[in-house]
């Protein structure tokens, strides 16, 4: 392996879990829709999910569409706070970002949403990472490779210098593709073991 000076992060399923399914159920039990029709209207192709983490539609226009079109008995801010309940804290994988940052320049690279950057993943990553590509903010979402492009133009790193983990195997396959390192890992300990097998981080308790 090439020396490493950038650590790339994903954010869901690599420093902290999510689970969409508490929140397809809120939809239901406040809406009028099937389980299968809330679940392809929010996180299926062209959904509104992906609508939103690509930037084609805002904040506003994601909570309102959602609580108009799939949960009528609910409130807008009863829709959004559900919809930030999706995550887990990872403790395990939380304490490897600041192993890494003493050691390596990092950076997230996330499909995700302004609410939850905003509200649930900048707080764990900021300390840390020195630079953030989010799929809301440019348009494009993983695997596309025009992602990994975005990171190299903006810091110019060269692809042999850099690590990726992320928990879609797809991804990884994309980033190699463009000559980033790469590696699948999922679950609380993945990214942790994986640190300390590359020899990126010593043993931590």
């Amino acid at each position: 392996m090439n020396k490493v000076e950038w650590v790339l992060l994903d954010f869901g399923n690599v420093i902290c879990g999510y689970d969409f399914d508490p929140y397809i159920r809120f939809l239901v039990e406040t809406g009028m829709c099937s389980q299968q029709e809330v679940t392809e209207k929010v996180l299926g192709v062209n959904g509104l999910l992906d609508s939103y983490e690509t930037g084609a539609i805002d904040t506003n226009e994601f909570i309102g569409l959602t609580q108009k079109t799939l949960a009528p008995k609910a409130g807008l801010e009863q829709v959004e706070t559900e919809f930030l309940q999706i995550f887990e804290e990872w403790p395990s994988a939380i304490a490897v970002l600041p192993l890494l940052a003493s050691r390596f320049r990092l950076a997230l690279i996330s499909d995700t949403n302004e609410l939850h950057f905003d509200k649930m993943i900048a707080p764990i990553v900021t300390p840390h990472v020195e630079t953030v590509v989010l799929s809301y903010r440019i348009g494009r979402k993983k695997p596309d490779t025009e992602v990994f492009h975005a990171f190299l133009n903006r810091t110019r790193a060269r692809p042999e210098s850099c690590l990726f983990f992320d928990d879609f195997e797809l991804n990884v396959d994309a980033a190699r593709r463009i000559g980033i390192t790469a590696y699948a890992v999922s679950g609380p300990l993945g990214l942790r073991n994986a640190c300390l097998r590359l020899g990126l981080i010593e043993l931590i308790s």
